[in-house]
């Protein structure tokens, strides 16, 4: 197979959430590319959309089989999927963007930090729990965090003290592999959504400020006021040092003396750059099938400045009626079949000011 994919080929996404949903909408579909989604959710709802879908696990060899013949290369909408998976596509011949290898970079706690420390920019400190209440007291106020899988607050907690730790640690995780980090006394809460294309181009987009609630995205207002520089500098060479392929997005803490201290790496489109949609002159999910596809990257410049609020549980309901008076605001309904408390259902994008 070619390095470059042309239009007309077929994607392969493994995860059928919205953010392929939109990878399909606002990406492959605007490149004129074909998509397969593959999920074991039969409710996923980027099945809606693409051209074939296959619902089974993801070690079912048939499905295996099904994906790799359709397929002429492949990428993720999320990091729980298997790095295993990713390797075997590979070996068969299949271009898997960002590569398998970045995924285990990027899945696991202590494989990120080592990445962080590699390209030049130290992450939080850590430590282990444990039944012997070893941790030092400076890890107090701390978060404990599951070493994989956690995502939107899962597989994450505020511990106040070694007995709570060790309550959580035993009875909420299950005694998973976890780590635990002190909380950070940050002015703002800081991402960076950035491009790396075949080529090894880099296109960053303008680093944003976000609010979370119960660890679970809430608002990004962009472009983020005051952010140092550094925090594209960061985005820039996480990217180059995973030798990644795709869109890639780095949170940061902005932190009172105004430095930066990387917390997570998403190699993937992420939630804190829904406002490309219709905020920049490229969206996040065209860049992504771009880079994927060794096509030229696009234009990153912000058009205008706004926020994104994420719709949560019961209230996509009225998001619609909400918001149906302001000819600047852009509902996202995901078609999620099942409302919940805390769900991520959609999201509005308000632009307040266009940028010359």
């Amino acid at each position: 197979m070619t390095q470059v994919i042309s239009p007309g080929k077929t994607i392969g996404i493994l995860g059928g959430g919205q953010l392929a949903l939109m990878l399909i909408l606002f990406g492959a579909r605007l490149l004129y590319y074909k998509v397969v989604v593959w999920d074991p959710n039969p409710d996923s709802p980027a099945f809606k959309v693409a051209d074939h879908y296959i619902c089974a696990e993801y070690n079912d060899e048939k499905a295996f089989a099904e994906f790799s013949r359709m397929v002429d290369v492949v990428t993720y909408e999320f990091e729980n999927v298997s790095a295993k998976l990713l390797m075997r596509l590979e070996e068969a011949g299949i271009p898997v963007r960002p590569k398998s290898s970045v995924l285990v970079s990027t899945n696991n706690r202590l494989n990120e930090k080592r990445m962080f420390q590699e390209v030049g920019f130290p992450a939080l400190p850590y430590d282990f729990p444990s039944d012997d209440g070893k941790v030092p007291d400076r890890f107090f106020p701390g978060m404990l965090k599951t070493i994989s899988g956690g995502y939107d607050g899962k597989g994450q907690a505020v511990v106040r003290s070694v007995a709570e730790m060790r309550s959580v640690w035993n009875d909420r995780f299950r005694r998973e592999p976890a780590i635990i980090e002190p909380v950070v006394n940050f002015m703002s809460e800081v991402s960076v959504v950035v491009a790396r294309s075949l080529a090894g181009d880099v296109r960053a987009y303008p680093a944003v400020t976000n609010r979370h609630e119960n660890g679970i995205l809430r608002e990004t207002a962009w472009p983020g006021l005051r952010i140092p520089m550094r925090a594209t500098e960061i985005a820039t060479a996480v990217a180059c040092g995973l030798d990644a392929v795709g869109v890639i997005t780095i949170e940061m803490f902005l932190t009172d003396d105004n430095e930066l201290i990387p917390n997570e790496c998403a190699p993937r489109v992420h939630n804190s750059g829904h406002w490309t949609i219709e905020g920049a002159a490229t969206s996040q999910f065209e860049q992504h099938v771009r880079a994927i596809c060794g096509l030229p990257l696009g234009d990153t410049h912000a058009t205008w400045e706004g926020r994104m609020l994420n719709l949560l549980g019961d209230e996509i309901l009225a998001a619609e009626h909400d918001w149906a008076d302001n000819p600047n605001a852009f509902v996202h309904n995901y078609g999620k079949k099942d409302v919940r408390p805390g769900r991520k259902m959609g999201h509005v994008t308000i632009r307040n000011r266009k940028i010359a």
